[in-house]
C-alpha cells in the first residue's frame, strides 16, 4: 500500500511539473531522481530505453515498470535478468548474445488491448453503432482532461493513458458531475411523510414524490 501511495504522489508531482516545464526537461529530472534512488541498474541487466519515460509513454502508450519487490530480488540474485531470446529448444533457449540456458517453463507476457469498441454498442432496428466516445483503439476521442464523460450517463476513468494522476483527475470530474446531476434531478422531488398506527405500533414512512416540496408546504403548512 505504501508503495502504491508513493507512486500516486509521484504521478501528481509529474503532472504539476508538466504544467510548468517542457516534457524533455521533466524526463531529465525523472532520470536523475531514478538514478539517485535506485542507483545504476544497468549492471543488473536492466537497460534503460533510449528515450525518457514520459516521451516513451506519449509515443507508445506504455512504459516499462518493475513489480513491487522485483528490484530487491534482482539485486540479491534471486531473479536474473538475461538478454532477449533468439530461439527456443526443448528444455532450453538460445539468447541473442549466444548464451544457451536451461529452462523449466516459459511465461508469455502478451499484455492486453482495450476492446471497448467491439462490444460497447447501441442496437437499433436499422443498424448497430457504437457510442461516439471511444476511438478504434479504445481511447476517448476527446483528449485529456476532457475524455471522462460520454453520452447517456457513460463515464470513463483512466482511459487517457495519463497514469494514476490522470485516473485521479478523471474520478474527481466524474464524482462532481454525478453530484451535480443528482442535485438537479432531486431539486423538484418532494417527500411525503406518513405516521399511522398499525397493529398497535406507530409506523413512520417517508415517500418520494415528483410533486415539489413547496406544494405540500402550502397544503399542510409544514
Amino acid at each position: 500500500m505504501n508503495t502504491y501511495m508513493y507512486l500516486f504522489h509521484v504521478q501528481i508531482i509529474i503532472g504539476l511539473l508538466l504544467f510548468w516545464l517542457p516534457l524533455w526537461l521533466v524526463d531529465k529530472i525523472l532520470l536523475i531522481l531514478a538514478w539517485l534512488i535506485l542507483g545504476n541498474v544497468e549492471k543488473y541487466g536492466l537497460r534503460r530505453p533510449s528515450i525518457g519515460p514520459l516521451q516513451l509513454k506519449n509515443s507508445a502508450g506504455k512504459t516499462p515498470v518493475l513489480d513491487i519487490g522485483a528490484l530487491q530480488k534482482i539485486r540479491s540474485g534471486e531473479i536474473k535478468v538475461v538478454p532477449g531470446v533468439k530461439r527456443f529448444f526443448p528444455g532450453r533457449v538460445e539468447l541473442v548474445n549466444g548464451d544457451d540456458i536451461e529452462i523449466d517453463s516459459v511465461i508469455l507476457a502478451t499484455g492486453y488491448c482495450i476492446n471497448l469498441p467491439s462490444w460497447l454498442t447501441i442496437k437499433t432496428i436499422e443498424q448497430a453503432y457504437w457510442i461516439d466516445f471511444f476511438s478504434q483503439d479504445g481511447i476517448p476521442k476527446n483528449p485529456f482532461p476532457n475524455g471522462w464523460k460520454g453520452k447517456a450517463g457513460l463515464y470513463a476513468v483512466g482511459f487517457t493513458w495519463k497514469g494514476l494522476s490522470g485516473a485521479y483527475w478523471d474520478a474527481i470530474h466524474v464524482a462532481h458531475d454525478i453530484s451535480k446531476s443528482w442535485k438537479e434531478e432531486t431539486k423538484s422531488i418532494g417527500f411525503f411523510f406518513l405516521l399511522f398506527l398499525y397493529q398497535g405500533r406507530f409506523v413512520f414512512l417517508v415517500l418520494r414524490t415528483p410533486v415539489p416540496l413547496q406544494f405540500w408546504e402550502t397544503r399542510f403548512k409544514f
